[in-house]
């Protein structure tokens, strides 16, 4: 036998006797998460993921080699363990557009344990070697590592090219630039899913003419007909910030990969790099990183770093599907909500912070004119607040749920910290600066119709001095348009106003 063979029959019995599939499943599943998102998650990142599965399979591992004293056994245990981890949302979103009926925690979860129970069982007794099963196992993953390493590397060489994104706003544009025009500071505020006045007292039987008569004595002009361009957050924002709509989407099935891009777009939109090109700083209290400006707060509702990958875990789905009812259904644990430290609270720790946040900045004297950026999530839920602003009680908070009522409340809290922001912010820059305060989309609630649900509430303060050119009917794509035309002269044509309803696939 020569050289050449003993290589190869060495190679087989290693092949047959090491369980390497167990230790390479994790680095398939991370390295096929990035070939899934390329671009979308750094590699750095997916090597600190494939780290963290690494160890906690490895303990699992040695957890079950003192249960077995046999490697193989163990890694057979290990890998099925971690096979139901990562790929339970496969399975899920198999089911959900296959098999609805099928796709049921209370089905599935107890399913996989009696599966894991008896294999324990079974590899206790068995005294097979699992020879076959150990090599089949280790070729095919070679194999799938394999070829995600040829697609990792060949989207790397030949990239493709993004039919995903927005126009550039100086398309057909005058874009005079205006070198003696003053430079004020912009105070954009954004308050997510806050409705308009007419949505509100036509159908939510609610008058909220109290801050539109406040807003009104600031000198401030409503836009009553106003409306988001999407239905969504991130879409909304990414559009406005962009003064362009999203071209390369199906509205229908908007998956996490759109929601990424979104990012990316605002990450670098044009509106802040047309002001930092002015000379303007940027100041970014919101839960989107721009470029030169991290977000200081982080929402779990966005994909982020290794999300597109880990989103597929049965951990993730166990966390976005089942937490809510450990807080507010049947199962619920009041250690859990007890009071504002709990996760129930994030919105409204990082709303106190932003607020506050801003109102700081406001008081700060700056060479540099500046760009301040704040996205509140109010009146959005969670609904946590009574009508005297005052936290609902958990059991009155389980029962109301996100009703009506719940929102209006919501709304009057939101109400008195608008009142008291404008003031603040109005009394430290002595008027001089401009403030736009407006919902990213209206009020998301099943007893509404499709097309209120882009209605927002719009308003804005100009300083004295300046004419507006802003109409009742702007929609996001046009609300920066008509400032830098108002403020810069910049000639910007204004785009057709109009919705585009987004459904998550």
């Amino acid at each position: 036998m020569n050289y050449l063979d003993r290589l190869k029959l060495q190679a087989r019995k290693a092949l047959a006797s090491y369980p390497y599939f167990v230790f390479l499943l994790p680095l398939f599943f991370v390295f096929h998460g990035l070939n899934e998102n390329f671009g979308f998650v750094k590699f750095r990142d997916g090597v600190e993921l494939w780290l963290q599965y690494s160890v906690a399979l490895l303990v699992f591992f040695g957890l079950f080699l003192l249960l077995f004293k046999q490697h193989v056994k163990a890694a057979i245990l290990t890998f099925y363990l971690f096979v139901v981890f990562f790929f339970y949302g496969a399975l899920q979103d198999f089911l959900a557009s296959h098999a609805s009926p099928l796709n049921r925690y209370s089905l599935w979860l107890p399913f996989l344990f009696i599966v894991f129970v008896l294999l324990m069982i079974l590899l206790k007794r068995s005294k097979n070697t699992f020879s076959k099963l150990v090599t089949y196992l280790n070729f095919l993953f070679v194999l799938l590592i394999a070829i995600d390493s040829v697609g990792l590397l060949a989207k790397w060489i030949f990239p493709v090219k993004q039919t995903y994104g927005v126009n550039p706003p100086q398309d057909n544009a005058v874009n005079v630039q205006c070198l003696n025009c003053p430079k004020p500071d912009i105070y954009f505020v954004i308050l997510d899913e806050y409705t308009s006045s007419a949505v509100l007292k036509n159908k939510l039987g609610y008058d909220n003419s109290d801050i539109d008569s406040f807003l009104v004595s600031k000198k401030f002009r409503l836009n009553p007909a106003s409306s988001s361009n999407y239905n969504n957050t991130v879409f909304s924002m990414s559009s406005m910030l962009n003064m362009s709509y999203i071209h390369g989407i199906n509205p229908r099935r908007i998956t996490g990969k759109e929601y990424a891009l979104c990012k990316k777009l605002l990450s670098r939109s044009a509106v802040i790099e047309r002001f930092a090109s002015m000379g303007y700083e940027i100041t970014n209290l919101s839960f989107f990183d721009m470029e030169e400006a991290p977000a200081p707060i982080q929402e779990h509702f966005l994909p982020s770093k290794t999300e597109l990958i880990t989103g597929q875990t049965l951990l993730f789905r166990l966390h976005k599907h089942l937490f809510w009812h450990l807080v507010m259904g049947r199962f619920a644990i009041p250690a859990l909500a007890k009071d504002d430290s709990t996760e129930l609270y994030n919105n409204y720790r990082n709303n106190i912070r932003l607020l506050d946040s801003l109102k700081i900045a406001s008081k700060a004297t700056n060479s540099r004119p500046r760009f301040l950026y704040t996205h509140l999530v109010m009146p959005h839920s969670p609904f946590l607040f009574d009508k005297s602003g005052n936290f609902v009680p958990l059991d009155e908070y389980r029962k109301a749920g996100n009703s009506i009522e719940g929102y209006i409340n919501n709304l009057r809290y939101t109400n008195n910290k608008l009142k008291e922001l404008v003031t603040n912010i109005q009394e430290n820059t002595k008027g001089k600066a401009v403030i736009m305060v407006m919902g990213d989309h209206g009020y998301r609630s099943e007893s509404l119709p499709k097309h209120d649900y882009f209605r927002n509430f719009n308003s804005i303060y100009l300083p004295p001095g300046y004419q507006s050119a802003y109409y009742d009917s702007v929609s996001g794509v046009n609300q920066f348009r008509v400032l830098f035309n108002t403020l810069f002269k910049t000639g910007y044509p204004l785009l057709k106003d109009s919705t585009v309803f987004l459904a998550d696939d």
